[in-house]
């Protein structure tokens, strides 16, 4: 039972969005026409969830990105010709703009090739407010989306979370653990550097 259950993933390169590496290189090609549509192409995404299904990882796809520590995003605009990065934070009427399309799209192509149960939209080590706030905006899009959290504990919230992994410095009540069991949700510890 040793090894990933999990195909970890994000929207565009890594968790953090520091920087770009290339809309070409992005798992999620995002572009935005002339008449302001957007438009996503999934050819890398799929091709490397599929890669990992082969291999036998098909417990979950996880997906970061909605609201790493740099809030960054990219796409590509048709009537500049060029790279667009944009630095908006979660909640912002910039970013309702861009997330509101994307994952309506993305939920869509989910249910399409026949992964939206097994889809998880990751959050990691955000601060409390963000995180009721991120659970809210995913599921004001899709309701079915399920969501996966890695951080401290934070009473109330283990309600919101399909899989919580906890640091593994704090503890949960039994009765939390016992709850969440019983609903069939993932409880875990998290390591992490302090």
């Amino acid at each position: 039972d040793a090894g990933q259950k999990c195909i970890t993933a994000s929207f565009f390169w890594n968790t953090f969005n520091v920087q770009s590496e290339g809309l070409k290189n992005a798992m999620i090609i995002t572009r935005r026409s002339c008449t302001g549509t957007w438009g996503y192409d999934y050819s890398h995404f799929d091709a490397w969830i599929q890669f990992m299904l082969n291999l036998g990882i098909k417990h979950k796809i996880v997906l970061f990105g909605l609201d790493p520590w740099y809030p960054n995003y990219w796409y590509w605009d048709n009537n500049m010709q060029q790279e667009v990065k944009k630095s908006d934070l979660p909640g912002t009427r910039a970013y309702i703009s861009f997330w509101t399309p994307f994952l309506t799209s993305f939920s869509e192509h989910m249910k399409k090739k026949g992964w939206f149960g097994r889809v998880a939209l990751g959050i990691d080590e955000r601060p409390e407010k963000n995180i009721i706030q991120d659970i809210a905006f995913i599921k004001s899009i899709d309701s079915g989306f399920k969501i996966e959290l890695s951080g401290l504990y934070s009473q109330g919230i283990e309600k919101l979370v399909d899989d919580y992994a906890v640091n593994s410095n704090q503890s949960v009540p039994a009765s939390i653990l016992q709850e969440r069991k019983e609903a069939h949700k993932i409880s875990t510890y998290y390591t992490s550097c302090w």
